[in-house]
């Protein structure tokens, strides 16, 4: 691999000589503005002598077989000082930003591309410093690329479609990366034939994701379930749905709790959905008012609370969510997120309700989703598994209990629908 320095007067003039030199395969290591020391510096701010120069560290691998070792060796010793920590299985991601990825076929490492993101210092003029920005674009979307290429060379051509696939849909490429190399991992027990390479992928991929079935209820004893979960994904039309298939289909005692006093006609719609199913319902406004609801209703074979959406930037509305469920003290606690919230969102989303706690998760508005990447980041987020899957508007019919071939069905429908088979 050659790994060269460049200088310019500006970043442009820099990058420009990498592209001459090196080509449009190239791979940014670092870029920086060279700063002046000392009396240079001095002067500089006069306008005295010359510019502060721009430097960018560039490298293009001339063998293709040692391109992964010679990636990670220039990477390592480029931030060495910033340390790398190694990824664990498919599962709850770790809270610190900048980690790296442990390869399993190859045994080099993978630096993070929030890690390989250069940083370019910006002129105090308004123009320089738009042109800078973009040029920091331009810089981040160059190791974005060179950190894909350097995840999926060691997988074999199948897998790096599916990881491809994967990134399409929505799923974050550490994810992706994990979801394809554990694959790959089991490579050698794949059918032959590219489609049923395909099947079977989807399949172990589909098994990689925790689904815990619906609510069990025993009969002759109560069982307390809570919904929790931001504004608008759902919560209430889940809780009727829920409730519905219970007490229509399953012939169980159920009781309708809702917490949820702030929303303008909340109560009027858990009433409305309440006197359709024929159940019973109470609203409470305090966690006494929870507890006395539950005795009302000690009777009950299954007891569904729904609470009111809660802003995860609140720490005031995240304490009171918190007291509502101390008080209920359900034995099940339901995370209700939509499947059309933005990734760094739903991350957001995990890791505050998990300061409530939660044991599973319910995906809602499926249906207004082009993608299944939601999924898939979700399960990696929080490590939970998913109880249900919410499809559309309709009560009771649109949910179902998700399973892991229904996920894999899903992954080849969308895979299909793409063109790609």
């Amino acid at each position: 691999m050659r790994v060269k320095r460049y200088k310019g007067l500006t970043m442009k003039e820099a990058l420009n000589k990498v592209r001459a030199d090196l080509g449009p395969e190239a791979v940014i290591l670092d870029a920086r503005q060279c700063k002046a020391r000392g009396l240079a510096r001095i002067l500089a701010v006069f306008g005295i002598g010359q510019r502060p120069m721009f430097e960018v560290l560039a490298a293009i691998d001339g063998d293709s077989e040692a391109w992964g070792r010679g990636f990670s060796t220039v990477l390592e010793s480029a931030r060495e000082a910033r340390g790398t920590t190694t990824e664990p299985a498919f599962g709850p991601e770790p809270g610190v930003s900048g980690t790296s990825l442990q390869s399993e076929g190859n045994g080099h490492r993978v630096v993070e591309e929030q890690d390989m993101r250069p940083q370019v210092a910006t002129e105090e003029n308004g123009q320089e410093a738009v042109a800078y920005s973009r040029v920091d674009a331009t810089l981040n979307l160059i190791a974005r690329e060179s950190a894909v290429r350097a995840r999926v060379h060691s997988l074999p051509a199948e897998m790096v479609a599916v990881y491809q696939f994967l990134v399409d849909e929505d799923v974050s490429e550490k994810t992706a990366f994990r979801l394809a190399n554990a694959v790959a991992s089991k490579y050698e027990c794949a059918p032959d034939g590219s489609d049923a390479v395909l099947e079977w992928a989807f399949d172990e991929i589909a098994n990689l994701v925790g689904v815990s079935g619906p609510i069990e209820v025993v009969r002759g004893r109560r069982k307390v379930v809570g919904l929790i979960g931001p504004t608008g994904v759902g919560k209430t039309t889940t809780i009727a749905k829920i409730a519905a298939g219970f007490a229509l289909v399953e012939k169980a005692r159920t009781a309708l709790i809702t917490a949820d006093t702030y929303r303008i006609a909340a109560i009027e719609q858990i009433k409305t959905y309440a006197e359709i199913i024929g159940v019973p319902w109470e609203v409470v406004y305090s966690p006494r008012d929870m507890e006395t609801a539950l005795a009302k209703h000690s009777d009950a074979e299954l007891v569904l609370i729904d609470t009111a959406g809660r802003s995860p930037n609140s720490p005031t509305r995240m304490y009171e969510l918190r007291s509502m469920m101390d008080a209920a003290l359900p034995e099940e606690i339901h995370l209700v997120l939509s499947a059309t919230t933005r990734r760094q969102d739903l991350d957001h989303l995990v890791d505050r309700f998990a300061q409530v706690g939660f044991d599973k998760v319910i995906l809602t508005k499926l249906d207004e989703s082009s993608t299944l990447g939601a999924i898939f980041n979700i399960h990696a987020r929080s490590g939970r598994p998913f109880s249900y899957f919410a499809n559309g508007q309709s009560v009771p019919e649109d949910i179902l209990a998700p399973t892991c071939t229904g996920i894999s069905d899903m992954m080849i429908s969308n895979w299909r629908t793409g063109g790609r088979v």
